[in-house]
């Protein structure tokens, strides 16, 4: 008798252990659109930034449009050492524009001096693949401010 009780609850937990034994692979949707390019922009600036930390002009120069570049390189500081951190807030798509809010915070030594800073800056990217073509409030590049 017992055993005529017990043999739903085994057969629905047999039911139970069968659907949840198989391992089911998960796909990672493909980002399109608008996703796409904010991933785009956000990695360019970090491509930035690790070029402007390595001091590498050609890298630089490579991620830019011209306006860009001169926008970037007539910006540029001495110091011996850096470390920024960005922060991205925002993407805002327009056309053929993309601006990338970040906020980024830093320090550098220069000269036995070390300076700290942090701001709100905003990558104005174009074109395809995405190239910064300006730099418009707090431009990190232009630190250290003395």
């Amino acid at each position: 008798m017992r055993v005529l009780r017990a043999l739903p609850l085994l057969v629905a937990a047999l039911l139970i252990l069968a659907s949840c034994g198989g391992k089911k692979e998960v796909k990672k949707a493909a980002l399109t659109g608008d996703a796409a390019i904010a991933k785009e922009a956000i990695s360019l600036a970090e491509s930035l930034k690790d070029a402007y930390l390595r001091r590498d002009k050609a890298a630089m120069k490579a991620l830019c449009t011209k306006n860009g570049y001169l926008v970037l390189i007539g910006s540029i500081k001495d110091f011996d050492s850096a470390e920024i951190e960005f922060t991205p807030t925002r993407v805002d798509i327009e056309n053929s524009r993309v601006l990338l809010y970040t906020q980024w915070q830093g320090r550098w030594s220069s000269n036995g001096r070390e300076f700290t800073n942090k701001g709100l800056a905003v990558f104005e990217l174009k074109g395809s693949p995405l190239k910064l073509n300006d730099i418009l409030r707090a431009n990190p590049f232009r630190q250290p401010e003395m």
